[in-house]
């Protein structure tokens, strides 16, 4: 192994441990893991990110001697040793509702929010569904008794679903309590949203591979959010306008409830015997694009790795 070669593999690493302590480090100063509560274990966070168990031990090292954001207790486990809620107590509130806190998106979507408020004057109380209609109403009744926040920020649960929780966003409405929409919105409600046009970038984006010569092109989408159905029909009105035949074997779709058995070894080889004849594919999003690589990777199908990669680069210069 060539130096150029070792410093790669060194700085593969850093990155790893950095990217793990930045989503804990999120986790915890936003509340989403509250003070006393235990944090996920060394197994689990390395199942998680796929990272080794040296690399998940760094993270957590730093989170306690440079944060003191977690503790370690010998043979009972690590538990959050910080409470935000001090921190914010004396602030006007903006309550944000997310769907995920994945370690691809959620850090950098909290970051924005939280220094563009923390800038006026307003802490975040902070917290996730995992994309549950049944834990956003949780949270939506918890608001309206407590009446404590300025406004809301909301990421939609299951957004391509008409959304069953209308009494409480018409009391929402009722009390004027500023709500804005991001990612997505519910077609059952109206309210202010902040989106990015999924249709039009997959169109872009699949165009672009037409224009590169591309025609058996697959893709996997996300059923039951808005983002998935958006994409998937940008999908295939760029394959309808440039005259590509469409294949129903090339498509695959997963749901946030069935994620983990279709991103498994199993399900991706499911998913790579349907398309493995496709020269490009179109995936929802990072993190799916990074489950297939792995799986390409330990395949050894380094031909559709490199295919595969490079779509991924392109995807996300858009």
């Amino acid at each position: 192994m060539g130096k150029a070669e070792v410093m790669s593999n060194m700085d593969q690493e850093c990155l790893k441990y950095q990217k793990l302590y930045n989503w804990a480090h999120t986790l915890i100063t936003s509340g989403v893991i509250k003070n006393m509560d235990k944090f996920p274990s060394e197994p689990s966070l390395q199942k998680k990110f796929g990272y080794s168990r040296q690399t998940v031990r760094t993270a957590l090292q730093k989170l306690e001697e440079e944060g003191g954001l977690v503790t370690r207790v010998r043979g009972s486990g690590t538990y959050v040793s910080y409470d935000c809620s001090k921190v914010n107590e004396e602030r006007p509130q903006v309550g944000l509702l997310l769907s995920y806190y994945s370690d691809y998106l959620f850090p950098r979507v909290y970051d924005g929010i939280e220094s563009c408020l923390t800038e006026k004057g307003y802490a975040i109380e902070v917290a996730v569904t995992k994309n549950r209609l049944n834990d956003e109403a949780i949270y939506l009744e918890g608001i309206l008794k407590g009446g404590d926040v300025s406004g809301l920020i909301i990421e939609g649960s299951r957004s391509a679903f008409p959304n069953p929780n209308i009494r409480l966003y018409k009391e929402i409405k009722r009390r004027n309590i500023p709500t804005l929409f991001i990612h997505n919105h519910y077609e059952n409600m109206v309210f202010d949203s902040v989106e990015m046009s999924d249709k039009k970038c997959s169109y872009e984006l699949t165009k672009l591979l037409i224009e590169n010569g591309h025609r058996r092109i697959g893709g996997i989408f996300k059923y039951d959010d808005m983002q998935g159905i958006e994409r998937y029909k940008g999908f295939i009105q760029c394959l309808s306008d440039y005259g590509v035949k469409f294949d129903d074997d090339y498509i695959r779709w997963y749901s946030t409830k069935d994620m983990e058995e279709k991103l498994s070894k199993k399900g991706l080889l499911r998913m790579y015997r349907r398309t493995k004849d496709c020269t490009a594919m179109i995936v929802y999003n990072d993190e799916v694009a990074n489950y297939y690589m792995d799986f390409l990777e330990e395949r050894g199908d380094y031909m559709c790795q490199r295919m595969f990669r490079w779509y991924h680069l392109m995807m996300r210069s858009f």
